[in-house]
């Protein structure tokens, strides 16, 4: 077990869930998304010489696109992930991965047999090449190239909703999901400069008297909008201060800090209001 210093939880989970671009498309299923290349590539080699140049540019065109498609989704592959688990703690809309890949998949089918319709009525032998008109060519590269991405984007998703169900069973959750960890992690954070500008403070006392702080939350309330956290916090010390006579008398001092930070616990103010006690 190896801890993270921040946050402080298991952080070898994730080294050996750690996978390359090709390891996700061997191991974990990627291999589904690169189907519809695998079909656009067959298309492009095989059937599209010999036919007119359009199809032959619809066929290159929907191939590089995919392969960007599917590339662009796996490096985004855990964004998935955390909109889900965000969702059920502040106010983010959740995607669902299984309506995505179904939407996708409808899509590229109907896009698909729209472009079959438009290929058997105007490409040849239906019609002269001479009757094809420039629109008739738009409207089949329109319909052909996107099916193959829908179909790429939807196979895609359902690999990563496989992977990341998997995934969620062997790793932790992320920080933001609980919020005592997440105020930990705060605490962790800004108690070391709080210490350090208490320091600052003391220039003079009784040598045998070593300050004491103590830090106190008062309230730690979680934000519906990002998912961040505020917290109240009440630091007490007690500082020696000269009567001028050369004897040193105490002076507590109560001070009340406001901290704001994201979800992720990184500090995005900090602010103080101080109070004499006496």
């Amino acid at each position: 077990m190896r801890l993270c210093p921040r946050c402080m939880t298991d952080v070898s989970a994730w080294e050996r869930e750690s996978i390359t671009f090709g390891q996700f498309i061997v191991q974990r299923g990627g291999w589904l998304g690169l189907l519809p290349s695998l079909a656009a590539l067959l298309a492009w080699i095989l059937y599209w010489p010999g036919r007119p140049l359009y199809h032959w540019l619809a066929g290159f065109v929907a191939l590089s696109v995919s392969l960007v498609i599917f590339r662009v989704l796996y490096i985004k592959r855990f964004y998935w992930r955390e909109r889900w688990l965000a969702s059920q703690v502040y106010d983010v809309r959740a995607h669902s991965l299984i309506t995505t890949v179904t939407t996708l998949l409808a899509l590229g089918l109907l896009l698909f047999v729209i472009m079959y319709v438009i290929y058997k009525l105007h490409s040849p032998p239906t019609l002269a090449m001479e009757e094809i008109t420039f629109i008739d060519q738009m409207l089949f590269s329109l319909f052909y190239a996107p099916s193959f991405w829908a179909f790429t984007a939807g196979l895609t998703l359902l690999a990563i909703q496989a992977y990341l169900d998997a995934l969620n069973e062997r790793v932790p959750q992320p920080i933001f999901m609980h919020t005592d960890r997440l105020l930990d992690v705060v605490l962790r954070t800004v108690i070391p400069t709080l210490e350090d500008r208490a320091k600052l403070h003391v220039r003079q006392g009784p040598p045998d008297v070593r300050q004491a702080i103590t830090l106190e939350v008062i309230k730690a309330e979680r934000l519906p909008k990002d998912g961040g956290i505020q917290v109240l916090l009440r630091e007490g010390r007690v500082t020696w201060r000269s009567d001028g006579n050369g004897e040193f008398r105490p002076s507590a001092v109560e001070r009340m800090w406001n901290i704001d930070a994201d979800c992720w616990g990184r500090i995005r103010s900090l602010s103080q209001e101080s109070l004499q006690l006496g």
